[in-house]
């Protein structure tokens, strides 16, 4: 089971737990496949992360930076760590921080829009 950001969820995913929102109620139960309505509808409730099976962290996160160029997520990664010097990377909220700082900042190094990526 791996906890996966909202921006990284894809139809067909499986939940490996209930999607709850913070009063408690359940938006979809444990095993449920996700499908894109449902993901829009995590969205609209606020929901932020969901809980999947048969997934790596890792292959979360080398998914969410497959377009990007290695040469330029170099580049950003150093620049991106000299800001976070003085944070610890462990830390599960930095680490998530961080991450997004280094796919924001290559894609401003690369000059791709956002549009450009969701097509």
């Amino acid at each position: 089971m791996t906890t996966v950001n909202l921006e990284n969820l894809k139809s067909g995913m499986i939940l490996a737990s209930d999607a709850v929102l913070l009063n408690g109620r359940i938006l979809l139960r444990s095993g449920a496949e996700l499908s894109d309505k449902s993901i829009k509808m995590f969205a609209s409730w606020g929901l932020t992360e969901a809980n999947i099976e048969g997934i790596s962290e890792t292959e979360i996160k080398s998914d969410a930076m497959r377009h990007l160029d290695n040469e330029l997520l170099a580049k950003a990664e150093v620049a991106v760590r000299e800001m976070f010097k003085f944070t610890n990377i462990e830390f599960p909220p930095i680490t998530e921080l961080y991450r997004i700082c280094i796919k924001e900042h290559t894609e401003k190094l690369a000059g791709v829009s956002d549009n450009e990526l969701d097509s």
